[in-house]
């Protein structure tokens, strides 16, 4: 942004993440909210991204959806009976360690339930071992890595995201893309809530709240009628991010 003021060529800054997260030190707010309003112009993921920053550089700023590839509206649906997906890497941004936690109360009266975890990262170790810790490393499989995710998840019966903070959710985007019923955390900074309208094409629920995880994930398990019409909702909704329409 510096070293363009004053010449022909124009900054425009994108915003990938939650501020907070990539701001978090006093300095870092500083510079961020004085310097990057310098740029003759932002794109943003979510609009509680776009608030975090000074009006000055709001008002000459637009929010763009990430594109989803074709190949995710052009999978066929079919899910497999009793199967939970999560996709992402093994992070501690992912919060797969509330994510076991919680499958493992569900698991308890659902014994016929599998969840499978695809990505790779450094809390691999971890996560194996606390599966294996509570007993369950015959129900949750970490799947590693696939260069095929939207065949990966088109057998899902729900697909899952408890992440404690995010930009634009690829991940949750491409799921419902697919078609398969969502819940997803309502993390910061307000990627999922601009995707899932609550009830009506998918669930979510308050970072860190096992029991309304829980009970958002019993109420989809039990119910076939639901799951449908979040599928079709879904995908509905997934309309605004294909390719085209994004890069238009």
């Amino acid at each position: 942004v510096l070293t363009t003021r004053g010449l022909k060529t124009k900054s425009i800054i994108s915003v990938r993440n939650d501020p907070n997260f990539d701001y978090q030190t006093i300095l870092q707010k500083i510079l961020a909210k004085t310097i990057l309003p310098l740029s003759e112009g932002a794109v943003f993921q979510t609009e509680d991204a776009k608030v975090w920053f000074p009006k000055q550089l709001q008002d000459k700023s637009t929010i763009i959806f990430n594109p989803i590839s074709s190949s995710f509206y052009n999978t066929n649906y079919i899910p497999m009976d009793k199967l939970i997906v999560a996709v992402g890497r093994l992070s501690e941004q992912k919060d797969y360690f509330f994510l076991i936690k919680g499958f493992k109360v569900f698991a308890d009266a659902h014994k016929d339930w599998k969840l499978h975890i695809y990505g790779d990262g450094e809390l691999k170790e971890q996560l194996s071992g606390e599966i294996k810790r509570v007993g369950l490393a015959d129900k949750i499989i970490l799947k590693g890595r696939t260069d095929n995710v939207a065949n990966a998840i088109s057998s899902a019966t729900i697909y899952v995201m408890t992440s404690q903070f995010e930009g634009s959710p690829n991940a949750l985007m491409e799921a419902m893309a697919v078609g398969v019923p969502c819940i997803s955390s309502n993390c910061p900074c307000g990627g999922p809530k601009m995707l899932i309208n609550n009830g009506n094409n998918g669930f979510l629920y308050e970072v860190g709240n096992i029991d309304e995880f829980l009970d958002r994930l019993n109420v989809l398990a039990e119910n076939s009628e639901l799951r449908i019409k979040f599928s079709k909702s879904a995908k509905n909704r997934a309309k605004d991010f294909t390719e085209e329409k994004v890069f238009n």
